[in-house]
Parts: C-alpha cells; sequence; structure tokens
C-alpha cells in the first residue's frame, strides 16, 4: 500500500471577478478557481458542496453522514443509521 493522498479539486468558474494584488491594486478577470473539495492525508477536510455526500431527500432518518476514518469535517464520532 501507498501512503494516504493529499488533493485538492478545483473548479473553474466564469464571470466578471476583480482580484487584489500585494500592493492593494484591483485587477478585473473573466475566470476565478473555486476550491470544491479537499483531501488531507486520505481525510475530506473540506467539501464545499457536499459532493462527497448522499442527497439529503434519498435519506430516510439518519443522525450522520460520512466515516470518521476518511472525513475530517465530522465532529466527535459517526453514528451508524437505524
Amino acid at each position: 500500500m501507498g501512503t494516504a493522498a493529499d488533493v485538492a479539486v478545483l473548479r473553474v468558474e466564469q464571470g466578471h471577478f476583480g482580484f487584489v494584488d500585494s500592493y492593494g491594486a484591483r485587477l478585473q478577470g473573466t475566470r476565478r478557481l473555486v476550491c470544491e473539495l479537499t483531501v488531507r492525508d486520505g481525510r475530506v477536510v473540506y467539501d464545499l458542496n457536499g459532493i462527497t455526500r448522499d442527497d439529503w431527500e434519498k435519506l430516510g432518518k439518519y443522525l450522520a453522514q460520512g466515516d470518521a476514518a476518511w472525513d475530517g469535517t465530522l465532529a466527535g464520532e459517526v453514528r451508524k443509521r437505524k
């Protein structure tokens, strides 16, 4: 087996955006990168749009999503769905 992964999943957005440089000047742009998902040491630590989760409307009664073994966004221990 290899080592756990560190991964950033980025999305390109199109539109009108402003960017500020280190001197405080503004530059206009039409594209920007947005972080959708970050995995650190094999664990999800950021998930902007919940792409690693089940859809809420498809779930019955539940307590928590994910698995603490791979999901760093969970606070405390994950309980199994009943």
